[in-house]
């Protein structure tokens, strides 16, 4: 069971040149965040622009780990954390007075369940193009057996258990992640549409989504590889 008091809330940022969208992000966290004290940690790809300029003006932690993995980027952050909560965030997903609404009882629930991870699929930023009407939203109501790790919330007792992501994947860290925690763990996946958060980069045309779709599956394909040798 996680203590009840000094409960810390740590938000792990993954980025890599994210200057237009991640000041936003971070803002919403803010603005929304729950009331208990919570850190935002930026884990940095090795950004050229003003990302990292930006997170140190609106007072994040911030990381440089250059030419590494994604599922590398968020364990980074985690080891340089203090959190029992961790929600890891891309750096263009905007939290939600909705979601903040709903947060508490979530934490809630990990102070008595450890072995959980929830959040939800992002929505997208507008409900008129034809991809997000009849694709990205309608994804956020689904049940699933994994939470994308645009959006994903578990405890630290859980992320050590599995040793945090896999570093060797290029995608798919998510799948992965979660599959070993029910495998492993016997963890639960609790997705929970309340909890609605935007995602300001789905595609807009059906060329960047396919592309986007083939770059996800080819690591879908290498993850359940390697979890059937496992």
């Amino acid at each position: 069971m996680i203590p009840s008091s000094n409960l810390m809330i740590s938000f792990i940022i993954p980025a890599l040149n994210e200057e237009e969208v991640i000041g936003e992000t971070i803002k919403s966290i803010y603005n929304h965040a729950p009331p208990t004290d919570f850190e935002i940690i930026v884990s940095d790809n090795g950004s050229t622009d003003r990302t990292i300029e930006i997170a140190n003006s609106l007072n994040c932690i911030t990381l440089i780990h250059p030419k590494t993995s994604i599922g590398n980027l968020r364990n980074r952050g985690v080891d340089s954390s203090n959190g029992e909560i961790l929600i890891f965030l891309d750096a263009d997903v905007l939290l939600t007075t909705e979601w903040q609404s709903n947060i508490s009882t979530l934490i809630n629930r990990f102070k008595h369940t450890p072995l959980l991870i929830s959040g939800s699929r992002c929505i997208a930023e507008n409900n008129v193009k034809w991809l997000n009407k009849y694709w990205f939203n309608r994804l956020s109501e689904t049940n699933v057996n994994y939470i994308n790790t645009g959006h994903m919330i578990t405890s630290r007792k859980l992320f050590n258990l599995l040793s945090g992501f896999d570093k060797n994947l290029a995608t798919a860290e998510d799948f992965d992640f979660c599959h070993r925690a029910i495998i492993n763990c016997g963890a639960e996946i609790y997705n929970d549409p309340k909890l609605k958060a935007i995602h300001l980069g789905y595609p807009k045309r059906i060329s960047e989504f396919l592309k986007r779709e083939r770059w996800h599956g080819k690591s879908d394909f290498d993850s359940l590889s390697s979890t059937v040798h496992s």
